[in-house]
């Protein structure tokens, strides 16, 4: 894996070119160049980015490029590697801020470790329990010449091993036939990326495939008339949020902000938009909570005169909100979008949508940022899965400027660190309360995917058996 050079500390200067010089133009030129390559292949992805168009949005000449780079493919490495870097980093950087936790990891036999920590931490076996802590092959990862070689052909523990990948396009899993639960019940399963809704639907029902994925609700009547095929699934762990930027002018007052809440219709939105099949949630926690529920929470009501009274004490005067918005990144996005806005505008909020392309627009600080769509899981059945995760001071909230709050990063620790049950309970509470002002929590509910089902909602072929596979947001070819 080659490696990206990083400026030495102050004080140091050790490899460190001198301000103006060759070294350095050269440098801040590669960076340009890594920087607007991570955009474009996060974005466009790898495929559709071209050096042509990267080069002229640079500035710069295709040759320019190769220069630093002799091809597309070293160019992504070299993006690959320097994130991974950034990742480290980061990593450190919250370790770091986290103080004291991880003390160290014990090998004790070949199918035994223990892990040390320098506090209490209840939520241990949940964390590793996330796709971060999977087990892979340790010489297959070092045998591998870059990470991206190790990215498209991992060895790991699951049944299947990768055949094939072509980014953007599909991925081909063949049976393993040692694998330790046993011979997979199929030979192959072959994932097709297709994003465009009819196309999934048009394929499964000609039997080009087998399974399809995230399937809109108004396209469900569709499909059950078809006695061959069946949809399964329902509401999964996730929730969609609308997020306020409380830096923005207007939002800095929190009677705005909860004028926003009480102008919205969930249940409406839950019967017009996703046909009854969902519901509303009870703020950011989940029922698998068990003890750490909180039962009679509730979101904030319904009721336009309350939303119109606080506008009034907070003179509100119909300055325009931003409301930055992806094309249906999450299923119905555009659909609720609109009639968030309409719900807004009835009791006199004045938002404006701004249709982006990316995330890095939707999170770009500046002066527009105001309100945006998000969404939260619950990794594990603890509310330092979701609140904490996701709202507490490491969460993306608060690490991109939008919202920050000292008592709720002083409650994040202890409901983090605290062993007792009752008293975390009363934490999540609080922890809720300071939270609540800075962001909707919406009906809709999707699943983790590409193609963004706000219901986890599969259609499948009746006449065989399929095995339960794990979710993607494409349709599949099953090889028996």
């Amino acid at each position: 894996m080659a490696a990206t050079a990083t400026a030495a500390p102050k004080g140091s200067a050790a490899g460190a070119p001198a301000p103006g010089s060759r070294a350095q133009r050269t440098r801040e030129t590669e960076n340009r160049i890594l920087a607007a390559a991570l955009d474009s292949f996060g974005t466009a992805g790898y495929d559709a980015t071209s050096l042509d168009a990267l080069a002229a949005g640079l500035g710069l000449s295709k040759q320019a490029i190769l220069y630093h780079w002799p091809s597309k493919a070293a160019l992504l490495d070299a993006v690959i590697d320097r994130a991974c870097l950034d990742l480290i980093v980061a990593f450190d950087g919250v370790l770091t801020e986290a103080g004291e936790g991880w003390e160290r990891v014990e090998a004790v036999d070949r199918m035994t470790v223990r892990f040390h920590n320098a506090t209490p931490d209840v939520t241990l076996e949940g964390r590793l329990s996330r796709a971060g802590s999977n087990i892979v092959s340790k010489r297959g990862y070092e045998e591998a010449n870059t990470w991206l070689e190790w990215a498209r052909r991992p060895i790991t523990t699951g049944p299947y091993k990768v055949a094939e990948f072509r980014a953007d396009q599909s991925l081909t899993l063949v049976a393993h036939d040692e694998y330790w639960g046993g011979r997979p019940p199929l030979r192959q399963i072959r994932f097709v990326e297709v994003p465009e809704v009819a196309s999934r639907i048009n394929g499964l029902l000609s039997g080009d495939y087998h399974f399809a994925c995230d399937i809109p609700p108004d396209q469900i009547p569709n499909i059950e008339r078809n006695r061959a095929f069946e949809v399964q699934g329902g509401t999964i762990l996730n929730h969609r949020l609308t997020v306020f930027d409380k830096n923005f002018p207007v939002l800095r007052n929190p009677l705005v902000r909860r004028a926003f809440t009480h102008a919205i219709d969930r249940q409406a939105i839950v019967d017009a938009l996703w046909a009854g099949r969902t519901v509303v949630p009870k703020g950011l926690q989940w029922d698998f909570y068990g003890e750490m529920l909180i039962q009679d929470w509730s979101v904030p009501r319904f009721d336009q005169a309350e939303a119109r009274r606080l506008l009034r004490e907070a003179n509100y005067r119909g300055e325009p909100i931003p409301y930055r918005l992806l094309n249906n990144y999450y299923t119905n996005q555009n659909a609720t979008a609109q009639v968030l806005v309409e719900m807004w505008r009835s009791v006199g909020l004045n938002v404006q949508i701004e249709m982006k392309e990316n995330w890095s627009q939707i999170l770009e600080r500046s002066p527009t940022r105001a309100v945006r769509d998000w969404s939260n899981s619950a990794a594990f059945n603890d509310p330092v899965s979701s609140l904490v995760n996701q709202h507490g001071p490491n969460g993306q909230q608060q690490q991109v400027g939008e919202w920050t709050n000292e008592e709720m990063n002083r409650l994040s620790v202890e409901l983090e660190t605290s062993v007792d049950r009752a008293p975390p309970s009363e934490k999540a509470t609080s922890s809720a309360d300071m939270i609540r002002p800075s962001c909707i929590c919406t009906p809709a509910r999707k699943s983790n995917s590409t193609t963004r089902s706000s219901m986890r909602r599969q259609a499948v072929a009746r006449p065989g058996t399929c095995p339960r596979l794990p979710s993607q947001s494409v349709p599949i070819r099953l090889s028996a």
